[in-house]
């Protein structure tokens, strides 16, 4: 049987962080991709640190952790990061060169990755605003053969949802999402990964 190895790699918002539990999106994700590929065995390994910020070298170590004792490699590392970054006030060009480094450690290993944009959240700050699009046009622009994204920033609003919807995907912190939210995160992201996977085959 075919293998589909995915390495999942981010914050708090990858681990799933939500009511004081965890529901990361792979739980969804997985469901999705066993759907579209019933003949794969579906293996979604999930590295999402609390707190972690993409210019401290955390997302870097645990990459390459994760590549140095996983059985086979992995076919696409999904990358969200830089969230926290901005919240601690790191310059945007440092964030983004920090993203990049990061991308190219599982292109240089032969995989494919899939970044996010940073999603927005409750609190309206403008220079943190400013700073988010800035990162968010980078990760839009990057250009590489291996290299896809998803503008979860557009897919993903808090100020634009409906309240309805508001209060049924987003935590009430206003910053992480909901077990409904990231399900809805993983169907996001399995709607592009499932095309470009179905390229490839």
């Amino acid at each position: 049987m075919t293998t589909l190895n995915i390495l999942c790699v981010g914050d708090s918002l990858t681990a799933g962080s939500t009511a004081g539990m965890e529901h990361p999106y792979a739980l969804k994700l997985r469901t999705r991709l066993q759907q579209a590929f019933p003949d794969h065995e579906i293996e979604c390994q999930v590295e999402g640190k609390h707190g972690d910020q993409v210019t401290q070298g955390g997302f870097d170590e645990r990459l390459e952790a994760a590549w140095s004792v996983a059985d086979r490699p992995f076919d696409w590392a999904i990358i969200l990061g830089g969230s926290n970054d901005i919240n601690w006030n790191k310059p945007a060009d440092a964030i983004i060169a920090a993203l990049k480094q990061v991308w190219e450690f599982p292109i240089a290993e032969g995989s494919r990755v899939l970044a996010m944009t940073i999603p927005e959240y409750r609190a309206k700050i403008q220079k943190i605003d400013d700073k988010r699009a800035a990162v968010n046009d980078a990760i839009r622009s990057y250009d590489h053969a291996a290299f896809s994204s998803l503008d979860l920033y557009k897919e993903f609003p808090y100020h634009t949802m409906s309240s309805a919807d508001r209060s049924k995907y987003w935590d009430t912190d206003g910053v992480h999402f909901s077990a409904a939210g990231y399900d809805l995160m993983g169907d996001k992201i399995a709607d592009v990964l499932i095309p470009l996977i179905q390229s490839r085959s």
